[in-house]
């Protein structure tokens, strides 16, 4: 399981967000041709490698033809989106994202969102940045963001109608109830774009605590300040906490407990976003079974696997991520884990992670982890039957190098 923490301390744009999963390792041709199925004008665009104040970062450039003046409204973009064969949860956070922009633009100009005329936004770079956002999370397998409390700027930006001050409107009616940097520099730090990107796809804004980072990239922008690196730091990381840790390098016993709920009026996709924040807040494992409830409607239990020190975290997490009123707590029971450690695996066409347990020093189990499959099946194309299989041939040779 990977999410992704976007610290957005020195500000946010769409083009930043975009090369911060490209420094990350997101394939630009692979997002090109993913692109190019949706948008009709001709484009271009390419990373290059740039220094930010003494940080390697990745930078993106976008070329377009000259169209004229081609605007594209509110409408205009999500047809395009739901008319695309993206990938299901591709196009939801692009129409996510684009939402949240039209309503800032609507109120703005005191319009309805399906009128709402993006200029500036309905521009090529700007549908790059958006839906390119949500492609390249797809590919690279990212299930939720967090963000970092974002940076404004001061002074002032000049916009199609004219100069605002910073933040500029539409950049301000997003951010509303958004939490702020403390960080103050000259220029637009965070633009509507950035923010709406922020807006629509954020899990929680906060800093990062209790896990384990992954990978980082950083993603800068145009611009150059003297005193600060004008970049997104991405950052890849697991959600559950490190009362799990990945590596255990000996055989433990520890104490846990199961927290459970019975739920018969929750949708589906909320039943999997709450199954998502349990983890994230704390709990070992998480899992469903079928029910049928007292009035013969067909339910869920939801149970969660919880360190004892993490009871109160997962516990609360039920009551705010469900409809529940009440959980069941059983336990404290004792549970014996294998000794587990975290083999990088060289296929030739790109790496998996393997986990390999441990009894009494003989490996007993070895299991390949499916993001990393799963990302490596989206970056070079082969199915994943047949990745799992390439894996299975060097574990029975005893290859894990």
């Amino acid at each position: 399981m990977a999410w992704l923490y976007v610290d957005a301390t020195f500000g946010i744009s769409g083009d930043m967000m975009l090369a911060g999963l490209i420094d990350l390792g997101l394939d630009p041709a692979v997002l090109a041709r993913e692109l190019a199925k949706l948008i009709p004008e001709p484009f271009d665009f390419r990373s290059e490698t740039v220094q930010a104040c003494g940080i390697r970062a990745t930078r993106l450039v976008v070329e377009c033809e000259d169209q004229g003046h081609v605007h594209r409204t509110a409408s205009d973009l999500v047809r395009l989106v739901t008319e695309s064969d993206l990938p299901a949860r591709a196009r939801e956070r692009s129409l996510a994202i684009i939402d949240v922009l039209a309503e800032a633009e609507a109120r703005v100009h005191g319009i309805s969102k399906s009128a709402v005329n993006f200029h500036e936004v309905g521009a090529v770079d700007s549908i790059i940045d958006m839906v390119g956002t949500a492609i390249g999370l797809e590919l690279l397998g990212i299930e939720g963001l967090v963000f970092s409390p974002p940076a404004l700027g001061r002074g002032t930006v000049v916009c199609r109608h004219g100069r605002y001050p910073i933040p500029a409107p539409a950049t301000a009616y997003v951010l509303e109830g958004v939490p702020l940097a403390d960080f103050d520099a000259e220029g637009e730090l965070t633009t509507p774009t950035g923010a709406a990107i922020l807006k629509a796809l954020a899990s929680s804004i906060g800093p990062l605590r209790g896990t384990s980072m992954l990978k980082i990239g950083y993603g800068a922008g145009s611009r150059t300040y003297a005193d600060h690196p004008n970049v997104i730091r991405a950052i890849r990381f697991d959600p559950r906490p490190s009362v799990e840790p990945t590596d255990h390098g000996e055989e433990h016993t520890e104490q846990v407990s199961v927290i459970s709920a019975n739920l018969d009026d929750l949708s589906p996709e909320l039943l999997a976003h709450a199954s998502q924040q349990l983890l994230a807040s704390g709990a070992l494992d998480v899992w469903m079974e079928p029910v049928v409830m007292k009035k013969g409607r067909p339910g869920v239990v939801l149970n969660a696997l919880t360190a004892t020190d993490a009871e109160e975290a997962v516990t609360a997490c039920f009551f705010q991520e469900t409809s529940t009123f009440g959980v069941r707590i059983a336990g404290p029971m004792r549970r014996h884990a294998l000794a587990r450690h975290l083999r990088h695996l060289d296929l030739g066409y790109g790496q998996v992670d393997v986990k390999i347990g441990q009894y009494h020093g003989q490996v007993v189990q070895a299991s390949a982890e499916y993001e990393t499959v799963a990302t490596l099946s989206r970056t070079s194309g082969r199915a994943a039957r047949a990745i799992y299989a390439d894996i299975m041939a060097r574990l029975e040779n005893g290859n894990l190098a």
